[in-house]
């Protein structure tokens, strides 16, 4: 018997047994046995739900409403509808394994292998005629999603309590589908084709979907400034939601009400006599809620398309709406109308920079952290800024991470990520900050615990104090004439490219330079420290694969060497590298091996180390902490470090880009389709690094046409243009070649993976010993939304190992 593992054990809710029990047994206990204008609870013949799937320490209260409303006492099959997060499809996905584990029990609980079977033999037909068919998941595909997962606890608790004496191989058997990006007809065809069994009274569906996810790292910061304020009985967790009407002049009153609102930007601010964002999220989702009153599918869709909600579920929602409509007659008039009896958001937004959900992590112990750790050292790093959300895992994050630093004699401190965390969480994070202040590898400043963040501007600095009980040097990302550089130590720009001063490329008259924003900060923290940005690069392309979508650059093409060239001149206390690993902006340093899962940015960092920039950092970090100017006496051998994009930045790629595929949503004003916006702000140059110890002459033939560079001693840099081909570097003196090599990487003039790919390949001169890779969990999505065939990890294949000389 094949079974799936509850590979969310233990993060996104306990892996403990006793521990799992007891928090379902009092969740399910605190939901009133009676609800007003509802009934009595189990409902009789309650046999649909829509439960949320975020981790249990957001969802899990709000969930037991749900599963107390069900009634489970016919129930001989229940199906599970869940969206996928990870793998892209465009249909729906049965499992090919025989039973589901959960923490509840040795015995796994088991699947209805005839029924899917059958499902996969039967096809679905669209309104015009063509066939859809289910296909399958893979074992990888299954483990990694959750949205199905999360249900399989309460699940088999209400059913331990339901049949108390039988064993779990016993219970009703489970369906469960995975339902990817359809379009309404696709969903309308699998509705027509459920409908039957919803039909029967003995099959219950459990619908899994979360509201809205509001917040920039959604690229979803919609906001309704006529929202209607919600009565006293709708705060953050809502005892009795007030109940959407399935009236239609109702719900097309409530949409009207929710449709006229804007995108906000990371510098709007919300006035006092305007309704609070969460208010105006608690206004659209409860729209979104009448509209799955009415009972109509177009309805649903309707409110989707006029305020853009990021509902996750909104596909299984759609299949099961469509199930009602199809199996609905007049005779049976209100039957199958949903009713909402729980309302709960993770957090009230009050600043356009905060979140309401978080993000999962895949370190499974503090030796996970190690090689990051000795990396860092070995350059010069002195700590590791750990950026943290709410997450139920930060805190077994945080421990392995202050573990690994000890034993590998790093520091590292605490960045608040203002959009997971909220400026009215003063309380939380002085506490959070308190929690680890006495661990070894805390980094002291000034023998004070240091601590930064992610925007945060408006914080009460006196609360956060006051809640950690101890003394702090707070060093935020404020921005100058928002945040109060007065209750602060320092202050973090977080800015390291040139831009437009909107957080996009400079465009004409609108032209900021990375040392205008040092100077900005410098005089807003009048003498106190700065935290000076340093980075190699920006590129992200995420296109309507993914909710978060994004497709814009930064011109990056030399600014790894020339911002350390200003970080010497400029000489602040403090410099920060932005970022190790953040690979869906293209600015890591860090190895592409390195831990961690993908968000969906393997398909432009797949074969693209940057660890090159890491070696190239080391001189200038030491020159830098010595307060020297030149980094000549800190270059202990000859090294050429080189990059360039992929392709030339005006091939064609639209008939097969991820960005030009569905209707991606666009309500943060981050996403364009086709060529990332500011693409033409990029140099089509191959770019060097020479760090000699004595002049040489620099050789770059890119294409098979060559240039040569004079290089002094020290660091030079140098630009040659673009060509089709190989990539190929040399070094020389006195006319002898002292070292050279080939790129693994060619320039081509095609779409590879058939997206715009504007990341960097980083090479060097002496070449790498080994070819540096991303690990399965950073492949994951990777054929998400892709349009041709992909192959992974290709670079050395149809290459020759890189070559160098030496004399």
């Amino acid at each position: 018997m094949q079974s799936r593992e509850p590979s969310h054990a233990g993060s996104w809710y306990s892996d403990n047994r006793s521990t799992l029990t007891r928090q379902l047994d009092q969740w399910l206990s605190q939901v009133p046995n009676e609800i007003e204008g509802i009934g009595s609870l189990p409902v009789p013949g309650s046999r649909v739900i829509i439960a949320p799937h975020a981790g249990y320490a957001y969802s899990g209260p709000c969930a037991a409403y749900a599963y107390k409303a069900l009634d489970l006492s016919r129930a001989k099959r229940i199906f599970i509808l869940g969206p996928s997060h990870h793998h892209y499809l465009s249909t729906l996905a049965l499992p090919q394994l025989t039973s589901y584990y959960t923490p509840l029990s040795d015995e796994p609980l088991p699947l209805d292998t005839e029924l899917i079977a059958k499902l996969l033999s039967t096809k679905a037909v669209k309104p015009n005629g063509s066939i859809v068919n289910f296909t399958t998941m893979t074992r990888s595909v299954d483990e990694d999603e959750h949205s199905i997962e999360l249900h399989l606890p309460y699940i088999h608790r209400l059913l331990q309590l339901q049949h108390p004496t039988k064993r779990t191989s016993q219970y009703p058997p489970l369906v469960p589908i995975l339902v990817g990006s359809t379009s309404a007809s696709t969903e309308q065809a699998f509705g027509a084709l459920l409908a039957p069994y919803l039909q029967e009274p003995s099959n219950v569906f459990v619908i899994s979907s979360d509201f809205c996810h509001w917040g920039l790292r959604f690229s979803y910061t919609y906001y309704v400034p006529q929202a209607p304020k919600p009565g006293p009985k709708l705060p953050l967790s809502a005892e009795a939601l007030p109940q959407p009407s399935d009236d239609l002049d109702e719900f097309e009153e409530k949409i009207e009400q929710v449709s006229a609102g804007h995108a906000l930007q990371r510098r709007d601010r919300v006035q006092s006599r305007e309704p609070a964002i969460h208010e105006s999220i608690s206004a659209f989702d409860i729209a979104t809620m009448a509209a799955i009153a009415t009972g109509e599918t177009e309805n649903f869709l309707d409110a989707i398309q006029r305020t853009g909600i990021t509902v996750c579920g909104r596909h299984p929602i759609g299949v099961i709406m469509a199930a009602i409509e199809e199996m609905k007659t007049e005779e049976e008039g209100k039957k199958g109308a949903f009713r909402f009896i729980r309302y709960e958001r993770s957090s009230d937004v009050v600043d356009v920079t905060d979140s309401s959900i978080g993000i999962t992590s895949n370190r499974q112990s503090a030796a996970d952290y190690d090689d990051d750790m000795q990396r860092a050292k070995a350059l010069g790093i002195d700590a590791f800024a750990l950026n943290i959300g709410v997450d139920p895992y930060t805190d077994t994050q945080l421990n392995f991470a202050y573990e690994s630093a000890a034993r590998n004699n790093m520091k590292v401190f605490i960045s608040f990520d203002f959009n997971w965390y909220n400026t009215g969480q003063a309380a939380a994070v002085g506490q959070k900050i308190r929690q680890y202040a006495s661990l070894p590898a805390q980094l002291q400043v000034d023998g004070k615990v240091f601590a930064s963040s992610f925007a945060g501007d408006g914080l009460d600095i006196a609360a956060m104090n006051s809640a950690a009980g101890t003394e702090v040097f707070f060093a935020p990302n404020f921005h100058p004439g928002v945040g109060d550089f007065n209750a602060i130590q320092g202050a973090l720009n977080w800015m390291a490219w040139p831009n437009n001063d909107n957080n996009k490329a400079p465009t004409p008259g609108h032209d900021v330079s990375v040392a205008e924003g040092d100077s900005k900060y410098i005089a807003a923290l009048n003498g106190k420290p700065y935290i000076a940005p340093v980075s190699g690069w920006f590129s992200t392309h995420f296109g309507g694969e993914v909710p978060y979508s994004k497709n814009w650059v930064f011109p990056s093409d030399l600014l790894w060497y020339d911002r350390w060239q200003e970080i010497l001149n400029l000489g602040p206390r403090f410099v920060e590298i932005v970022t190790w690993n953040d690979y869906g902006e293209s600015h890591y340093i860090g190895p592409l091996s390195s831990p961690h899962t993908d968000d969906g940015a393997s398909k432009w960092v797949m074969d693209m180390p940057h660890n090159g920039w890491l070696e190239m950092s080391k001189p200038f970090i030491a020159a830098y902490k010595a307060g020297d100017k030149s980094v000549n006496n800190y270059i202990t051998e000859d090294k050429l470090v080189y990059w360039y994009r992929p392709t030339p930045k005006d091939i064609n790629c639209d008939s097969t880009d991820t960005t030009m595929q569905g209707n991606p949503n666009n309500s943060s004003g981050n996403f364009f389709r086709g060529r990332p916006n500011g693409y033409e702000t990029m140099a089509d140059d191959v770019f060097v690094v020479s760090l000699l110890k004595s002049p040489a002459t620099v050789q770059v033939t890119s294409g098979g046409a060559s240039k040569t560079f004079q290089a002094q001693a020290g660091a030079s840099a140098f630009a040659a243009p673009m060509g089709i081909g190989k990539q190929q570097f040399s070094l020389m003196r006195n006319g002898q070649t002292v070292m050279s090599a080939t790129s693994l990487k060619d320039i081509v003039n095609s779409c590879i993976c058939g997206i715009y790919n504007f990341n960097a390949y980083v090479g060097t001169v002496p070449p790498e010993q080994t070819i540096d890779k991303l690990q399965p969990a950073g492949l994951q999505m990777l054929n998400q939304g892709l349009m041709v065939p992909c192959p992974t990890n290709t670079l050395g294949l149809n290459s020759p190992s890189p070559t160098a000389c030496s004399q």
